[in-house]
């Protein structure tokens, strides 16, 4: 599903998306489709408008800077949102480490992004070296792309293009149908969603519904 793109700043397209999500929720309601994320090579932001696309920066837990976006070898952006607290998120941990190894090599550039607020550089290392997290890790500390891609559960994967289109959001599989239901999966959405891209189909489920965590505590401004 291709994403509309906006000539306005990304700083009034993420206060529309989150305006948006806030609507949505009291509907009882998925949120509409985000914008298109900027990528490199687009005009810059200047003032505060610049801050914003500062935070859009892929940064890791140790401070390398990755840049997916820039890549020419990159076919599609995988971010997974996650809590380092939560129990179903950290649980397939192992998975997505199954899934930098068979996709990365194919183009494919797969991102833990960590969205807890309150949580330290620190705190997230030991997360990643505890799990055993085989990929980058970035900390997602004000929500920019959480509110971009307009996520709302952890853990929740958001497909990008390298030109910055939402292609995928949702479930990594359906393994947790429910809060305390844990059968072996049926479906892997995720996996399914970048073979569909790896052989130029459409994705025959672009949307579906996470179960996990909720992400509540946007971080204020500073």
């Amino acid at each position: 599903m291709r994403l509309t793109g906006f000539h306005t700043s990304l700083r009034g397209a993420i206060a529309a998306v989150a305006a948006a999500v806030m609507v949505a929720a009291v509907a009882g309601c998925d949120p509409p489709n985000p914008p298109r994320v900027a990528v490199a090579g687009e005009q810059t932001a200047t003032g505060d408008d610049a801050v914003e696309q500062d935070q859009l920066q892929l940064t890791d837990i140790h401070g390398r800077r990755q840049q997916p976006f820039d890549d020419p070898q990159t076919t599609a952006v995988v971010l997974v949102f996650v809590l380092q607290d939560c129990p179903i998120a950290n649980s397939y941990i192992p998975e997505l480490n199954r899934l930098h190894a068979d996709y990365e090599p194919r183009g494919i550039q797969l991102l833990l992004v960590q969205v807890d607020a309150q949580a330290s550089i620190e705190d997230l290392r030991k997360h990643a070296q505890e799990y055993r997290v085989e990929f980058p890790v970035v900390w997602d500390e004000r929500h920019a792309w959480v509110q971009t891609t307009g996520a709302t559960i952890t853990p929740e994967a958001s497909v990008l293009s390298p030109g910055g289109e939402l292609l995928y959001r949702g479930r990594i599989d359906d393994r947790h149908v429910a809060f305390g239901k844990r059968p072996e999966a049926t479906t892997h959405d995720l996996r399914d969603a970048l073979d569909a891209i790896l052989a130029g189909r459409p994705i025959a489920q672009p949307r579906t519904q996470a179960v996990g965590c909720f992400i509540l505590n946007v971080a204020p401004e500073k």
